[in-house]
């Protein structure tokens, strides 16, 4: 009994431990969506963010403050983001940026899969691995974040919305600019954006 008590608490006294160690941060307004281990949410689009480069973290939060992300009038999620970033002063952000960057990093929860080809996704995504990395681990210097830990549910909604538009217009930044045109012409389809998305989620159940 005593063993099974232990079983149950322990996860619950780790979330305590996050908590009690953001809940004093700038953090705190962030919890909401990405969890107090910065671990993301499906049922939010809110990706796992916790140990991914400072440098990307931060440009991001500042494309949001500044309406390069999440002002076309269909990114819904953007536009929370938005919001919420604008909130923040920009020394707030460089702040919050170093604190998520130095978290363990954690791979998101998974939503509902997506059924795809995964050998077609291969060979699509093979234009993807300049930036990205063969294994979806990403390349700080590029500001290209790692793929393979973000759920299917999250990267399926941003390649749609690069594909569709809805990120990556003309007011976003260069490297959102070159992403899109990037999904538009290697996956206009979505059945490839599906197989592009289940070859990252293979990549992601071998690591």
């Amino acid at each position: 009994m005593l063993c099974l008590l232990l079983f149950v608490a322990m996860p619950l006294l780790a979330q305590e431990a996050g908590f009690t160690a953001l809940s004093k941060t700038p953090y705190f307004g962030c919890a909401t969506c990405h969890g107090w281990e910065a671990q993301g949410s499906p049922a939010h689009q809110a990706p796992s963010i916790a140990g991914l480069d400072v440098d990307y973290l931060l440009t991001q939060m500042n494309a949001y403050a500044t309406g390069q992300r999440g002002s076309h009038s269909q990114d819904h999620y953007g536009a929370q983001m938005a919001l919420i970033a604008r909130a923040y002063p920009e020394s707030m952000r460089q702040q919050l940026a170093k604190l998520i960057a130095a978290l363990p990093p954690v791979d998101e929860i998974e939503g509902n899969a997506v059924k795809g080809d995964i050998e077609r996704g291969k060979k699509l995504y093979a234009t993807c691995t300049a930036c990205h990395g063969s294994a979806a681990e990403g390349n700080a210097k590029l500001r290209a974040p790692a793929l393979n830990r973000f759920s299917q549910t999250y990267l399926q909604h941003q390649l749609n919305n690069y594909k569709n538009g809805i990120r990556g217009g003309s007011g976003s930044s260069a490297d959102d600019q070159a992403m899109r045109a990037l999904v538009q012409s290697i996956s206009p389809k979505t059945t490839q954006i599906e197989d592009i998305v289940a070859h990252i989620a293979s990549i992601s159940r071998e690591k």
